[in-house]
């Protein structure tokens, strides 16, 4: 120091645990001293979704001490410098530290190395639910909702299931919503063949029945009203499949084949309707009914996957009229979603693996089946029916032509309390 003069300048001083700078005028000004927050993450590997990770913050500040932590869920520590947070899928977790001195530090640490599916805890009532983009759902009673971001929201596909673990994994049957903004939109729409081309079976087709079971016309209008009502269904996230020797609707299952549509084209007391109606009463469904998929609500599922679909003009790359690289249609049947490139908005395998029945009707002895399928006579790819294609094929046994290719889709209706 000279003639009285501060050398160096500016500096900061530190005078009853506040901090000052001076700067080379001799101006005094405080300073604002934050939190500095550093984390580790553990384990630091790859992990499988559900699996908990742990985040701990640690903090300091050289003015004063560590007041508060607020953790990403709003719970708040008092009086520590580090603290830890569980989470179970990847994400932006933020954390607000406070020092004595009044200053924080919001901190954000991100999650990117778990992998898979996570869903929220069972709901007890049937519930409405909004996702992130303002979109409405029902989420069923007795169904857990999907978290993670590639499941959770109505457009990209929002899942549910009837099972999870005690990491919020699902172990049991998936299901993909099918939103029904317009009932006047749902209603039977003419598929595409395997050249590209409009189908004409409209006109051999009927929904609701006019021939049939007895109560058939009775559970058509029960599913109708209900997607007017709750504006939606859901379908089947995978075909049906076999696990000790139940239907279910998982992935990885063997795909539920050589399966008749009913006993005869009026009697559904067995084969896939029968399976189908009987999957949600054996599993004590309260908030759905299960039915075999209808007819309409796969033209309903393939509107939801290509908007054009419903003016008929899909484009000639639409996963709805493309076969190539959308569906399994080689000679061998593959489990249930086990290809990720057979995928259209967490629905898997309506373009091949199996074709489909479903409740509908077609003329001359035949109920409608839809979609394509492996193990094509013919070897040209351009010669598979893509997925919204539609044909007939006789329903009952005897008729084996085709069995071998005939799968089935389960879908759900949300019931009204009795």
């Amino acid at each position: 120091m000279a003639d009285n003069k501060i050398e160096n300048l500016p500096i900061q001083v530190v005078v009853d645990g506040h901090t000052f700078e001076i700067d080379e005028e001799g101006n005094v000004t405080k300073v604002e001293v934050k939190p500095v927050v550093k984390h580790t993450i553990s384990p630091d590997t790859q992990v499988t979704a559900g699996t908990p990770v742990t985040i701990t913050i640690k903090a300091t500040i050289t003015e004063g001490t560590i007041t508060k932590i607020t953790k990403p869920d709003g719970q708040v520590v008092e009086n520590v410098s580090e603290t830890t947070y569980e989470v179970m899928q990847n994400g932006g977790y933020t954390f607000i530290v406070e020092g004595s001195n009044g200053a924080t530090t919001t901190y954000t640490v991100y999650v990117t190395n778990s992998v898979g599916e996570v869903f929220s805890d069972i709901y007890k009532t049937t519930t409405d639910y909004t996702d992130d983009n303002g979109k409405t759902a029902k989420i069923p009673e007795g169904f857990a909702v999907g978290k993670s971001d590639t499941i959770n929201k109505i457009d990209g596909g929002l899942v549910i299931t009837d099972a999870i673990n005690e990491n919020h994994v699902s172990t049991g049957n998936q299901f993909v919503w099918i939103p029904v903004d317009n009932i006047e939109q749902f209603h039977m729409i003419e598929g595409y063949d395997w050249s590209g081309s409009k189908q004409n079976y409209l006109a051999k087709c009927e929904e609701p029945y006019t021939k049939g079971y007895a109560t058939e016309k009775d559970e058509y209008d029960k599913m109708k009203a209900s997607v007017e009502k709750n504006k939606g269904f859901y379908i089947g996230r995978y075909e049906a499949g076999k696990e000790n020797n139940k239907v279910v609707v998982k992935k990885q299952a063997t795909p539920y084949n050589v399966v008749n549509w009913g006993k005869s084209m009026t009697d559904a007391s067995g084969g896939a309707v029968e399976f189908s109606k009987q999957f949600g009463i054996n599993l004590g469904y309260q908030g759905v009914t299960s039915t075999l998929c209808y007819d309409v609500q796969w033209d309903a599922a393939c509107q939801f996957l290509d908007a054009n679909y419903i003016n008929g003009k899909c484009s000639s790359n639409s996963y709805l009229v493309k076969v190539e690289g959308t569906g399994n249609f080689s000679t061998s049947l593959i489990p249930t979603g086990s290809n990720e490139n057979y995928k259209r908005k967490n629905i898997y395998d309506m373009s091949g693996n199996v074709k489909e029945w479903t409740m509908g009707y077609m003329s001359e002895g035949y109920r409608t089946i839809r979609g394509g399928f492996y193990n094509w006579s013919n070897t040209s790819d351009s010669n598979y029916p893509p997925a919204s294609s539609r044909s007939g094929s006789a329903p009952y046994e005897g008729q084996t032509r085709y069995l071998v290719t005939n799968g089935f889709r389960i879908s759900l209706y949300i019931k009204e309390k009795e």
